[in-house]
């Protein structure tokens, strides 16, 4: 809390601007790039070269090939997504897997939405599953969630059998989690400082 006679923010408050201002939009952001990224592997071949450079710079800072860097920024997309999910008060568990709300953070130290505050002083509250119903294709939205978060886990966080995704190409399901997580998080979360 601030401390009224000084008017300087606490610690924690600090942590939460920072988080608000600075983490949340680069987790979105990063969101961002795995679309871009998708994006660039449905138009070219996996193998194309493809060059990075600064603005400003004549040459370029890296070379590589596009599954290098468009596979690299997928991966951290989805693994920011179902970060953002998490922050939300949303996660993916079960077997079948299904969308849940977090009812308790259990970790110390873990931050949600239900930290902040909006601009007119009334506390954030968690996300229920039912946001998917917000789109018009809630299903579809409600299983690329699930699936994404499956795939953080089961192809990027741990090496598994698998068995939840079963082999399967989860593109189409990252396209759909990557285009609705940004809204999701402006929705519930970004639009309440204004």
């Amino acid at each position: 809390m601030t401390n009224v006679k000084t008017n300087i923010p606490s610690p924690d408050d600090l942590k939460l601007l920072h988080m608000r201002v600075a983490l949340i939009p680069y987790y979105v952001q990063g969101v961002h790039a795995g679309l871009k990224a998708l994006d660039l592997s449905g138009k070219y071949h996996a193998l194309e070269r493809i060059e990075i450079r600064v603005d400003g710079m004549d040459e370029p800072v890296h070379s590589t090939i596009l599954i290098a860097y468009t596979q690299t920024a997928s991966s951290m997309a989805a693994i920011y997504s179902r970060l953002l999910l998490e922050f939300l008060g949303l996660r993916v568990s079960g077997t079948p897997s299904q969308l849940q709300s977090i009812s308790k953070r259990t970790r110390r130290g873990d931050i949600g939405i239900e930290n902040f505050r909006s601009s007119d002083g009334f506390p954030l509250e968690k996300l229920l599953p039912s946001i998917v119903d917000d789109f018009p294709d809630p299903e579809e939205v409600g299983r690329a969630w699930i699936t994404t978060c499956d795939f953080a886990g089961q192809r990027l966080a741990h090496i598994t059998d698998d068995f939840k995704l079963n082999g399967s190409d989860v593109t189409p399901m990252l396209v759909r989690t990557f285009e609705t997580i940004p809204q999701v998080v402006d929705h519930a979360f970004s639009n309440k400082f204004d």
